[in-house]
């Protein structure tokens, strides 16, 4: 089976890579791998390239246009996608909300009647089986998105206020506690990793990714992968 996120960060249509950002206000510089979901949002001159970079046929344009994407918008093109999918003769498996940000899509698909493989899943890419055909359901999937769900789903993600699941936000919540770092209160996988002055430090947040994996095991054994924030 392989697996996709959904809706991930991405380099967006019209917004060509740049050098690694500074820390962002409040994380403290070095070693510590770790971006504020602040740094991620799109503003209107951004998501009017990215429109127009879209095809003029492509039913994300209208979507787009008004420089917002709604949990409607979302799940509409999600049924395009899927539809689009299943039509080339996949089966799918999802979506499953990331129960980390509640922003993103997560979801599993593989050919029917074919066997389900393990895979290991890039936080950013698809990934490809060993299963004979791999490469062309990828080819398959990989189109798809390209007509119904990028950039739209990633829009939706990079705009939307992020949210942690409330089972998963209290397991968080102790297990940080009892590590000694409080985080009484956190609603957000960002708030979990800034201490008391706001700063993000290496050993916080090495601490919060250990967490976040032993709770996501431990709430959604059945969630197929997620991508660390």
């Amino acid at each position: 089976m392989a697996a996709v996120i959904a809706a991930a960060a991405i380099t967006l249509p019209g917004c060509s890579a740049a050098p690694a950002p500074s820390p962002a206000p409040g994380v403290s510089g070095g070693a510590v791998d770790y971006q504020a979901p602040s740094a991620h949002r799109l503003d209107a001159q951004k998501l009017a390239r990215i429109v127009q970079e879209l095809p003029p046929s492509s039913p994300q344009r209208s979507l787009l246009r008004d420089g917002t994407v709604s949990r409607a918008d979302l799940d509409l093109s999600w049924t395009r996608l899927r539809s689009c999918i299943e039509a080339g003769g996949l089966t799918v498996k999802g979506p499953i909300v990331n129960p980390i940000t509640s922003t993103e899509y997560l979801y599993t698909y593989k050919r029917q009647g074919g066997a389900s493989l393990p895979t290991t899943t890039a936080p950013t890419t698809t990934t490809s089986t060993t299963e004979e055909g791999g490469g062309a359901d990828d080819a398959i999937v990989k189109g798809c998105e390209e007509k119904f769900w990028i950039p739209l789903s990633s829009v939706y993600s990079a705009n939307t206020p992020q949210h942690m699941n409330s089972r998963l936000a209290g397991f968080m919540t102790e297990c940080m506690t009892r590590a000694h770092y409080p985080a009484a209160g956190a609603a957000t996988f960002d708030q979990i990793v800034r201490d008391a002055s706001g700063t993000v430090t290496t050993a916080r947040l090495r601490e919060a990714n250990d967490c976040l994996d032993r709770g996501v095991l431990a709430l959604f054994p059945d969630l197929p992968y997620f991508p660390r924030p």
